[in-house]
């Protein structure tokens, strides 16, 4: 057994390396120069899915216009490009942390992430002990003695006629 080997789940991932893997996936948008266009299109390819490509699609598609209005602006003018890419960012943001935990599989708290603790069946007591008898216990001990008696009989007949065992 090996000592050193971090506890795995059912994907194969230590948890917190998937929950730190999750939370810089969901903040990509903010870190891209090409905006968030890449965070899905990483999701898209990943999980094979069409609707995560087809937002990557227009993530990319509302970039690239992004892009073009900013290199046609005049030099005087405000900058077009920021009025794309902001709120496009901001909202890229807002979904990726919003679907975060059911991408990576993650648990809907953070307290579930602890080993359960192990549960016992709650005690039975004891059955309740059998009180002596007492007319019970004296026949038990007669019967000791009689036995006794006969064995002292047949191995040495002299002292039980002392003892006054026996038939006289």
């Amino acid at each position: 057994m090996e000592l050193n080997r971090l506890p795995r789940t059912s994907r194969g991932r230590h948890p917190a390396v998937r929950k730190l893997t999750s939370w810089l996936w969901a903040l990509s948008p903010l870190t891209g120069v090409l905006g968030p266009a890449p965070t899905w299109a990483v999701l898209a390819i990943w999980k094979r899915s069409r609707r995560y490509a087809a937002l990557a699609a227009g993530s990319a598609a509302a970039t690239i216009t992004a892009f073009v209005l900013y290199e046609t602006s005049a030099p005087g003018d405000s900058d077009p490009s920021s009025a794309i890419m902001f709120p496009l960012t901001f909202s890229s943001l807002i979904l990726a942390l919003r679907i975060r935990r059911r991408v990576f599989d993650l648990p809907k708290r953070d307290d579930e992430w602890t080993r359960p603790m192990i549960t016992y069946p709650p005690a039975q007591p004891l059955p309740p002990q059998p009180q002596p008898q007492p007319a019970l216990t004296r026949a038990l001990q007669a019967r000791t003695l009689r036995e006794e008696a006969r064995t002292l009989l047949a191995t040495d007949p002299s002292l039980a006629e002392e003892l006054g065992i026996g038939r006289p």
